[in-house]
This record gives C-alpha cells, sequence and structure tokens, in this order.
C-alpha cells in the first residue's frame, strides 16, 4: 500500500476576486472609461435577467435570481470605487451627466 506525504492548506477553489481586490487604473480617462463600461454592463445584465424572466416561469426564473443580484452587487461596489478615485472634476463630470 502506497502512502503519500500529506499536503498542506489548498487555497479555495477556484479562487475569488472581490470587488475591492480587482485593481483599478490611475488615470481619470480610464477610469471614466471603466465606469461607463460597468453602467452598460449592469443595464446589459439587467435586461437578460427580464428576458429570461418572461420566458421561463417563475419558480425556475427564482433560481437565477441569486446569481444575477451577487453579480450586479459585485459590479455596483466596483463602480462606487472607481467613481471614488476619479478626481473631484471627474467624478461632478459623472453626476452632472448621470445624476446619481
Amino acid at each position: 500500500m502506497n502512502s503519500y506525504p500529506p499536503t498542506g492548506v489548498l487555497p479555495p477553489y477556484p479562487p475569488r476576486v472581490t470587488p475591492n481586490d480587482f485593481p483599478l487604473p490611475e488615470e481619470d480617462s480610464k477610469l471614466m472609461r471603466l465606469y461607463l463600461y460597468i453602467g452598460d454592463y449592469l443595464e446589459r445584465l439587467w435586461d437578460s435577467y427580464l428576458t429570461y424572466c418572461k420566458i421561463i416561469t417563475v419558480p425556475e426564473a427564482a433560481k437565477i435570481f441569486e446569481i444575477i443580484f451577487n453579480e450586479m452587487d459585485f459590479f455596483e461596489i466596483l463602480r462606487g470605487r472607481v467613481l471614488e478615485k476619479m478626481s473631484l472634476p471627474f467624478r461632478r463630470q459623472v453626476r452632472h451627466e448621470f445624476i446619481i
């Protein structure tokens, strides 16, 4: 009988990235593009969810509810970090144009 040496503690699989771990660009112009991209992604994600709910019955639609809203939370937190990192003139521009 073969015996194998014990292994050390393994990292969680798959490795999880939190919105606070995600690296952000330094330049305001890149932060603005990322902010706009995340906003567009969130809109498309919500539209996909609504389309899915129209096609599938309510009990089946509830199965994806938690996944969709966890993903939306991730990107909302990330978008908040992007906004905080922007310089004040860029933040004012975002608030003026998008009324957040």
